[in-house]
């Protein structure tokens, strides 16, 4: 199946941040029940997931952002797994 354009996107995106790591290695998949096309990227032994602020999801009050804030918050109390924002 082709990849998506988000795929796509989010595939040039972990090449920017992710230099050394071989985006084709990378393994894609949706998110389903999350909506906003979410996906949860595989590469190794690191699972990574990628929620994109969508203007559906802007519409419904959620802002990446915020999420981001508090999801670092929590992280340094070791209550959610590391946080990257990328705009």
């Amino acid at each position: 199946m082709a990849p998506s354009n988000s795929q796509l996107a989010l595939e040039r995106l972990l090449a920017q941040q992710f230099p050394a790591v071989d985006t084709a290695g990378f393994h894609f998949d949706a998110v389903n029940g999350s909506g906003s096309g979410c996906w949860r990227v595989h590469t190794g032994d690191r699972v990574l997931l990628a929620r994109p602020q969508t203007a559906e999801a802007a519409q419904l009050g959620v802002l990446r952002q915020r999420e981001y804030r508090l999801l670092r918050q929590f992280s340094a109390h070791h209550l959610a797994p590391k946080t990257r924002y990328l705009p």
